[in-house]
C-alpha cells in the first residue's frame, strides 16, 4: 500500500513549507545568498540553471519569442506577452484613483506618483526631487555643465532632440487637439488622452 502522508520540508530561516526537498534546496539559496550557475560568457552568475539559460540569449541572440501579428522576436515570454498589448490595446494593470489603464505594471506604478505626490528620485547636488528617473538624469546635466538639448523659451535641459521638439510644442500657442465630448483643446494628443481617461 503507498504511503500516502505527506511530506513536509520547512525553512530554518522563512518558516516556509515545500513538499519537496529540491525546492527547499532551491530557496534556501534566497538566504545564502549563493549564487552556483555562473554565464560563461561575462561570468555574472545566479541562483537558477533556468535563469542562466535565458540570460545566454543577451549573448547569442535567441530570440525565439515571436509575435503572430508584425514578427518582432524577443529573447523573454514575457516581453513579448506585453509587446502583444500594443496590438490588442489590452491594459491590465488600472488605477484605483482615476481608473486608467496600463500595459505594464511599471507603468501604473510611475502613474500612481501623480496621485500620491511621491518623488523618489532626488537630486544631491541641489535637493531637488523627481517622480520620474529620466527627469532627474536631464536634470543632473546642468550639474555637469552640458548642455546638450536647451529649450530657448524656458531654458530647460533635455537628453534627446525630439524629447526638446515635443516640450517645445508646449510653449506654442497651438491647440491642434480637440475633446468630442467638451470641445476643451489641447496642445499634445497625450493631454488630451489624459483628459479623456479622467
Amino acid at each position: 500500500m503507498p504511503n500516502t502522508k505527506l511530506e513536509h520540508h520547512d525553512c530554518l530561516v522563512c518558516q516556509r513549507t515545500f513538499s519537496e526537498k529540491s525546492n527547499l534546496a532551491k530557496h534556501m539559496l534566497i538566504h545564502t545568498g549563493e549564487k552556483p550557475f555562473p554565464c560563461g560568457v561575462c561570468g555574472k552568475r545566479f541562483r537558477q540553471k533556468g535563469v542562466l539559460q535565458r540570460h545566454l540569449r543577451v549573448h547569442t541572440g535567441e530570440k525565439p519569442f515571436v509575435c503572430n501579428v508584425c514578427g518582432r522576436a524577443f529573447s523573454l515570454k514575457n516581453h513579448l506577452v506585453v509587446h502583444t498589448r500594443q496590438h490588442t490595446g489590452e491594459k491590465p494593470f488600472q488605477c484605483a484613483v482615476c481608473g486608467s489603464g496600463w500595459k505594464q505594471r511599471g507603468e501604473l506604478s510611475r502613474h500612481m506618483r501623480v496621485h500620491t505626490g511621491e518623488k523618489p528620485y532626488h537630486c544631491s547636488h541641489c535637493g531637488i526631487n523627481f517622480t520620474q528617473r529620466n527627469n532627474l538624469k536631464s536634470h543632473l546635466l546642468k550639474h555637469k555643465d552640458k548642455t546638450p538639448f536647451q529649450c530657448d523659451v524656458c531654458e530647460k535641459y533635455f537628453t534627446s532632440k525630439w524629447i526638446l521638439q515635443w516640450h517645445v510644442k508646449m510653449h506654442s500657442s497651438k491647440l491642434e487637439f480637440q475633446c468630442d465630448v467638451c470641445e476643451k483643446r489641447y496642445k499634445t494628443e497625450r493631454s488630451l488622452k489624459a483628459h479623456s481617461a479622467a
